[in-house]
């Protein structure tokens, strides 16, 4: 009977939490404190300045990192890193739960767990000062015009980024290990 209770108060709850509409917040900036973290994420930016005529080394981009807490076996955390180079614009546009500076590179931050318990709703200021941060970290936008054959105008893009990029693959996957040292893969394919 106890049991009962506490599992209809738990559906109750989460019912109850469900139904509520989230709350903005905003972004926040952190600084990173897991100093193997950090370390392989400067190695993944000076990687990417050596690479000749990459946007890196224009000093464009920034790091992605993913967070994911796991209980299998001995791992208890993965980081997935990469390097990324499109902006936060349009509708599809995903931000990440925190951002940080590593070695003078903007660093987003991904929490998959946060964004299934619904959290992540952030406000436009949040949005917006994200953005301009950056910003310096893009190619520059243009204004892209589309005509139709008689020359009528169609669509105006005003940011339009021909240097846009978004990476595919590449990076690393760091495991975090209960008994063990960390164990870094790096992702080729």
């Amino acid at each position: 009977m106890r049991f009962i209770f506490l599992a209809l108060s738990l559906s109750m709850f989460l019912v109850t939490a469900h139904a509520q509409k989230p709350k903005e917040m905003a972004i926040q900036e952190i600084v990173l404190q897991d100093t193997f973290l950090v370390k392989q994420i400067i190695q993944l930016i000076e990687e990417q300045k050596n690479v000749q005529d990459g946007p890196f080394q224009k000093g464009l981009g920034y790091v992605r990192v993913t967070a994911e807490q796991v209980s299998r076996g001995d791992t208890l955390l993965i980081y997935n890193l990469n390097t990324e180079f499109s902006s936060l614009d349009g509708q599809r546009a995903k931000f990440p739960n925190y951002y940080a500076t590593v070695a003078n590179r903007l660093v987003f931050v991904y929490v998959p767990l946060l964004d299934m318990l619904g959290t992540s709703v952030y406000s436009s200021k949040s949005k917006d000062t994200l953005k301009a941060k950056l910003e310096p970290f893009l190619p520059k936008a243009e204004t892209l015009i589309w005509k139709n054959e008689k020359g009528k105008v169609v669509h105006v893009d005003e940011k339009f980024r021909s240097g846009e990029l978004m990476q595919m693959h590449g990076g690393k996957t760091i495991y975090m290990l209960k008994e063990k040292p960390p164990v870094v893969v790096r992702n080729i394919y």
